[in-house]
């Protein structure tokens, strides 16, 4: 069954009455229809709504399913004040007050699009009409008709002719109606009617049947809808894997992903990065000093891995090892006491418990023993776990301890795996920065502050080390010096803190970059630096005592801007973030441009952060290598681009550059696109397929950018503009396809609205 069908039973059922499983006898929706229509009554007298013809009886053959015997089938028309908008102002008229309104193209399912809300006048009667506010749900007329959203905003917006705005009577959830839209819309009841374009008529949407639950029964389904929405999410984002490999490798599916993975063909191989040999003499190195201190015991030396040990193949560049060549702390087996039938202070796993290679908290018995808070088989999260002893299919079978610490222990049948590092990326920073809505990056900014003083709280009380960074700057500038919303990466610094819970006096040194992350936290955990980590620690002298375990924290989009009303961190409710950063060794760190990788004056991003902040050297990023190959003149070289050209010049066809309309972006350069057009001037046809950037460029810049595309192409002599589409439709992050389709119709199809240049 494909995600959507899963969604669409569930829905089936709920507006059935199969899915809460309750049936309350003294309620009914009998009840609910008479208030509802009372009310209807009371506005009518005073004169504040009109005055209908009935609607007719619902007839069986209007019936589309069977529902309990306490529910009732209504009209759209009996249940909700039902309008449409103003048409968009083609005269010019200016009478009214100026006022934003959405349209079908700003409604999608379940959501809203701000990027581009457009404005018009509005009378007072129009206003009356055309308002929209919290709890209204709006339905598109045209376009993908039916389409629907819960306004669920404080603020008041007006709307197109071509948005249905249905506003219940009295009291309902209206989040119920919107999940049956979207049930309706998507089993096919209910259609648009027209031939080029369909749409949803005022009568054809009075006059849709729905299913009338009683109210607390509809509280109750929508409860479980969300409650149960979230693992057909997880099911689809593990259906869509499995049919992206499916389709990536159709002739050895019955091999599963890890053992591509450690077969060394799941990704590239680079010469650059070393070799396994190398990796392998380092680690014996750090072994042997540990030995030396005297911090871990000599062991009789292995033996020689010999050929019948070797299951498969790998690369050259890799090497076969022992387990515990590798590892400081060996496996420790776990304890398996006699269970008893009650209820003890220690619960002991069973293998239940991580055969499905999933922790399951369910999956044990009680044992009557007494054990120290110390004792090495508490087990603590993130523990790993692994079956030494089961069936032959599951031996070996593991997973990650997700469960408390010191809730639980471990058999004798299980082993465990410790490790002293870990990571946590807190994405909201430089999601909500790429918006334009400023309450909402207040919001995240005061999130994350209140999220990350909870972590540092809870892993400084279990001894970690920690060090909060981030990748690049985004959230910290609200508007630009224009004033204008600002939703791009920054050229800012970042923080870079370090908590020690021991107290330890800490100097941290200046003018480095993210690179110099990735050796301070090996320093901190008493691991040697591999050679090819050329970045320094950041701290300024080794820290007393190694070997401790570290906590990296990295605040996605967080950098240090101005002190001022425009930086959300700075005016937001972050205190506990203003007070670890005040109370604790800080410095901060280069992000962007070259420090990164990037080129000179180009605000840092998420790929140039993380690839820095793990490598412990400077990553030179796609961006920076291409530049390098347009200065060198190897890009007007390049074999693969020279064939294409001479391969379209060959067989008399049309050269499309889809190109990103950006100049300073790190995620790339308008410039490409250009080099490209000069090196293919001789051919008669170069289609360019514009992204227009609104998230890391000024919103409203790329009328002014296609101008100044449209001079370059104009100098070039060839090339032509043929599309724009925004990268939040083309590059949906949202698996939206109703979105990414209007970017391939656009772009394959040739369909989409139609502009005319200025001067045309």
């Amino acid at each position: 069954m494909i995600p959507e069908q899963l969604k669409l039973s569930i829905l089936q059922s709920a507006f059935q009455g199969k899915l809460t499983g309750e049936c309350v006898p003294n309620e009914t929706a009998d009840d609910l229809y008479q208030q509802i229509q009372s009310e209807k009554q009371r506005l009518i007298s005073e004169k504040k709504i009109k005055k209908e013809k009935p609607l007719p009886e619902i007839s069986a053959d209007e019936i589309p399913f069977d529902i309990p015997d306490n529910w009732r089938w209504c009209y759209v028309g009996d249940l909700f004040l039902h309008n449409t908008g103003k048409a968009q102002n083609s005269s010019g008229s200016t009478n009214g007050i100026i006022r934003k309104f959405i349209t079908t193209s700003n409604l999608y399912w379940g959501e809203f699009d701000f990027t581009k809300v457009k404005e018009m006048p509005f009378t007072d009667t129009e206003l009356e009409r055309c308002t929209v506010k919290r709890g209204d749900l709006l339905v598109c007329e045209g376009g993908d008709c039916g389409r629907s959203a819960v306004w669920d905003y404080d603020e008041e917006v007006c709307i197109q002719n071509h948005v249905h705005r249905l506003r219940p009577y009295r009291d309902v959830n209206i989040y119920y109606f919107y999940y049956l839209f979207y049930l309706y819309k998507n089993t096919g009841r209910l259609r648009g009617r027209g031939v080029a374009i369909q749409g949803l008529s005022n009568e054809a949407i009075h006059k849709v049947v729905l299913p009338l639950a009683p109210l607390e029964e509809q509280h109750r389904i929508v409860a479980k809808i969300e409650e149960l929405l979230p693992y057909v999410d997880r099911y689809a984002t593990a259906y869509e894997k499995l049919e992206q490999f499916n389709a990536k490798f159709p002739n050895d599916m019955k091999k599963s992903i890890l053992e591509y993975a450690i077969q060394g063909k799941l990704v590239e191989q680079r010469a650059e990065e070393g070799t396994g040999e190398e990796l392998y003499r380092q680690i014996q190195a750090e072994k042997q000093q540990l030995i030396k201190e005297g911090k871990i015991k000599k062991e009789k030396p292995l033996p020689e891995i010999v050929e019948d040990e070797i299951p498969f193949d790998i690369p050259e560049s890799w090497k076969w090892v022992r387990l515990l060549d590798v590892v400081e702390e060996k496996p420790a087996n776990g304890f398996s006491p006699k269970g008893v039938d009650y209820q003890t202070a220690v619960k002991n796993l069973t293998l239940t418990a991580t055969t499905s290679g999933y922790f399951k908290a369910d999956a044990f018995k009680y044992v009557d023993i007494q054990l120290e808070p110390d004792s090495k088989y508490w087990l603590k999260k993130d523990d790993l776990l692994i079956q030494r002893s089961n069936s032959r299919e599951l031996v070996g079978t593991s997973c990650i301890y997700t469960g408390d610490d010191d809730a639980f222990i471990y058999p004798d049948l299980m082993m465990k795996l410790k490790y002293d590092f870990a990571v946590v990326n807190f994405a909201n920073g430089d999601v909500i920065g790429h918006t334009a809505d400023n309450v909402a990056k207040l919001e995240a900014a005061k999130c994350v502050s209140e999220s990350l003083d909870r972590l540092v709280k809870a892993a400084v009380e279990k001894n970690y080390v920690v060090m909060i960074t981030a990748d690049h700057g985004n959230l910290e500038r609200m508007t630009t010096p224009k004033g204008k919303p600002d939703v791009a990466h920054t050229c800012n610094p970042v923080p870079f803190v370090l908590i020690d819970p021991k107290g330890e006096t800490v100097e941290l040194k200046t003018d480095k970059a993210l690179s110099s992350v990735a050796p301070t936290v090996l320093e901190w955990m008493g691991v040697r630096k591999p050679e090819k980590m050329t970045a320094e620690s950041l701290t300024a002298c080794p820290p007393k005592e190694k070997k401790r375990k570290v906590l990296l924290v990295i605040l996605d989009g967080w950098g240090v801007g101005a002190q001022d009303a425009t930086n959300p961190i700075h005016i937001g409710e972050t205190e506990p973030w203003k007070t670890l950063f005040a109370s604790y060794p800080h410095t901060l760190l280069h992000a962007s441009g070259e420090w990164v990788g990037l080129g000179k004056g180009k605000a840092g991003n998420s790929e140039a952060g993380h690839s820095n902040l793990g490598a412990g050297r400077m990553v030179p990023q796609d961006d920076q290598r291409l530049a390098t190959a347009m200065e060198d003149g190897s890009f007007e070289r390049n074999p693969v681009f020279l064939e294409a050209i001479e391969r379209t010049k060959r067989e008399k066809k049309a050269l499309h550059l889809l190109a990103y309309l950006t100049k300073m972006s790190s995620h790339g350069s308008i410039v490409y696109a250009q080099k490209l057009a000069a090196m293919a001037k001789d051919l008669d046809r170069i289609y360019l397929h514009l992204i227009l950037d609104g998230r890391s460029t000024e919103p409203g810049s790329a009328p002014e950018l296609v101008l100044e595309l449209e001079e370059e192409l104009q100098k070039i002599g060839t090339g032509m503009i043929v599309d724009c589409v925004g990268r939040g439709i083309v590059l949906d992050r949202d698996y939206d396809y109703e979105k990414v389709k209007r970017g391939y119709d656009a772009m394959v199809l040739g369909e989409g609205k139609r502009y005319l240049l200025a001067d045309d």
